[in-house]
């Protein structure tokens, strides 16, 4: 890979970087063009969207002697956009009905739907969790940049419902890894060790079969978070993407302001109601 290209991706990683982007955003930036300054030479591939960005961001900066982005003449097929798979809030009740309470993994795995569901955390951010991040007393989790996609610490809320079952989890919890909040079994009651994202998926499966529920990933628990608050709980988008841990509301709005049916249905059944009484008069 030539100088100027090598010069290029190091000038655009420290711009990602000023810009806020996650260190996992960042790096997959760096390789996707680093693998194509590699292969330019003797090869012709189709840019993708990695490629697409770090040539605009050349090309307005005047690199490769004012080359035009060889990206911007490739024809992108319009996908419509998909609606979020989410846990609804019956669904979240039936899974957390379905858990009978009877040992620490109970307890713990109450604990951890909870938290997913009813504070947005993302799957790294829950396992990311030591004792010493919940306040109990506050109501509030401290969620470290080491484990947000953020890349800055933020505080989430919690309710007394979940107050309630971190107490239950911590009395019952083992005395094992003192600083870390949730623990993995050994598969007979034991523990293993300190519980990571990797264990939350399979204990997600077998929970979900338990309750005879379709399959849900730990994303759809952030999803109904939002959706839930949003819809049925009538908060505001700017204090769910703040919750959230979005950069900005502009990111939150494009995720979920066009699934929000449930309060502009209510408000237009209201201005119906107001018509229909206006005439009768």
């Amino acid at each position: 890979m030539n100088q100027v290209m090598y010069d290029a991706i190091q000038d655009f990683d420290l711009h990602a970087e000023a810009r806020g982007l996650s260190g996992l955003t960042r790096r997959w930036y760096r390789d996707q063009v680093r693998l194509f300054g590699e292969f330019i030479e003797q090869h012709q591939v189709e840019p993708d969207l990695a490629l697409g960005v770090f040539f605009r961001w050349c090309e307005q900066r005047n690199y490769f002697n004012g080359l035009r982005s060889p990206v911007t003449a490739a024809n992108r097929p319009k996908v419509a956009q998909k609606e979020p798979r989410w846990v609804t809030l019956a669904q979240y009740e039936q899974l957390h009905a379905s858990i009978a309470a009877d040992s620490w993994l109970d307890h713990r795995d109450r604990l951890l739907l909870a938290l997913m569901f009813s504070c947005g955390l993302r799957i790294g951010e829950v396992a990311g969790l030591g004792i010493g991040n919940v306040d109990l007393m506050r109501r509030r989790l401290k969620l470290k940049a080491s484990s947000s996609k953020s890349r800055r610490d933020r505080y989430a809320p919690f309710s007394e419902s979940v107050q309630v079952l971190a107490q239950t989890y911590l009395t019952h919890r083992p005395d094992e890894y003192p600083l870390a909040l949730f623990l993995s079994d050994d598969g007979y009651g034991g523990v293993r060790g300190i519980m990571t994202k990797h264990a939350i998926t399979p204990m997600l499966k077998r929970r979900c079969a338990h309750a005879r529920m379709d399959y849900m990933n730990p994303h759809s628990f952030r999803h109904g978070f939002a959706m839930t608050m949003l819809n049925q709980g009538g908060a505001e988008l700017s204090s769910v993407s703040t919750l959230l841990g979005h950069a900005s509301v502009t990111t939150t709005e494009a995720a979920y302001a066009r699934w929000l049916i449930d309060p502009l249905q209510e408000a237009y059944d209201e201005a119906q109601q107001r018509l229909r009484a206006k005439k009768t008069r």
